[in-house]
This record gives structure tokens, C-alpha cells and sequence, in this order.
């Protein structure tokens, strides 16, 4: 009976040994970095468009509505890049005003332009940035109705973009150059 005892505390022993080991190795710290979770972020959102712009073409001014698609994508993979991606699309049309803001009424088409403008871009860093800002120029087009082209008016708005923890604030008009294309 003795000799079973000792054969049954020396497996016990073995068997706690080696529990003992596993629970070591698992609890022992890894030379791997520590992976983070994913992180994605999807802004979209729609803001109206309201502004008056001086025509080069007539010496006048044009009065702008419409509304401007927003979509910002953030992403932080697992290994800590960062990377964001930046759509903005309008479109709506414009009027032929004086700068008084009186609309001008000639009882044709000739007034109304079509309106479109866009922005894309992307950009990508090793790791989220605090703080980041870059300027990119929007392209604005505004084009008579019913294929006149008599005149196009194009302005390109430069914009200051800035990022904080990865989250866009509000875009900055840093200037405009408008153009007329006849």
C-alpha cells in the first residue's frame, strides 16, 4: 500500500509540475508588442451650400445653393497605421445676382448656371498622429443651363484640413481664385 501511495503523490507531483510550467510560460511576458484593436470611424454627413461668388465673366455676381456631401473614413489598424480618407461632393446651381444680392431677372435661362464641385484624398502614417493639418485646393465649376457657353465660371477654394486624435474639424476657406473659361 505504501508503494502506491509514493506512485500516486510522485504522478500528483508530475502533474502539478507541469501545471506549474504551463501556468509559467502562459503568465511570462511576451516579446511581442501588444496588438490594438482595430479602430474605424465613418463620418458622412451632408452640409448646405450657400455662398455668393463674383462673376469674371460679366462683372457681376453669382449666387450659389446646394448642398455638399462629407465622408471621412478613418481606420487604425492592428499594428497602429492610421490611415484617413476625405470625399466631398456638391452640386446644386447658381444665379446671376447684383452686389446689392438682387436676383437678376431676364426672363430666360441665361441666369442659371449648374453647380458641381469635388475633393478627394487620402493619406497614411505609421501610426495616429495628435495633430496634423495639410491644405488641399477644391475645384468649383459653374456652367450655364441647356448647353450655353457663353461663359463657365471655375474657382478653385483652397482649404485647410486639420486632424486632432484622428477626428476632422471643420474645413478652413485659407482663399479663392475665380476664373472665367470663355
Amino acid at each position: 500500500m505504501n508503494t502506491r501511495t509514493n506512485n500516486t503523490n510522485a504522478v500528483a507531483v508530475k502533474v502539478l509540475g507541469a501545471l506549474a510550467l504551463a501556468l509559467f510560460v502562459l503568465a511570462s511576458p511576451r516579446q511581442t508588442q501588444a496588438q490594438l484593436p482595430p479602430i474605424n470611424l465613418n463620418y458622412n454627413f451632408d452640409v448646405p451650400v450657400l455662398k455668393v461668388v463674383p462673376n469674371p465673366c460679366t462683372t457681376g455676381f453669382v449666387l450659389v445653393t446646394g448642398n455638399m456631401n462629407v465622408q471621412v473614413t478613418t481606420t487604425q489598424s492592428s499594428s497602429g497605421a492610421f490611415s484617413f480618407t476625405l470625399g466631398m461632393n456638391a452640386s446644386g446651381n447658381g444665379k446671376d445676382v447684383l452686389k446689392d444680392g438682387t436676383l437678376v431677372l431676364d426672363g430666360t435661362a441665361k441666369s442659371r448656371y449648374l453647380y458641381s464641385s469635388s475633393l478627394n484624398g487620402d493619406a497614411t502614417f505609421q501610426k495616429k498622429p495628435a495633430f496634423f493639418s495639410i491644405e488641399t485646393p477644391m475645384v468649383d465649376g459653374l456652367f450655364r443651363e441647356f448647353d450655353d457657353t457663353s461663359d463657365a465660371i471655375v474657382m478653385e477654394t483652397q482649404l485647410a484640413l486639420t486632424f486632432t486624435n484622428g477626428v476632422p474639424a471643420v474645413p478652413v476657406i485659407q482663399g479663392f481664385n475665380v476664373r472665367c473659361t470663355k
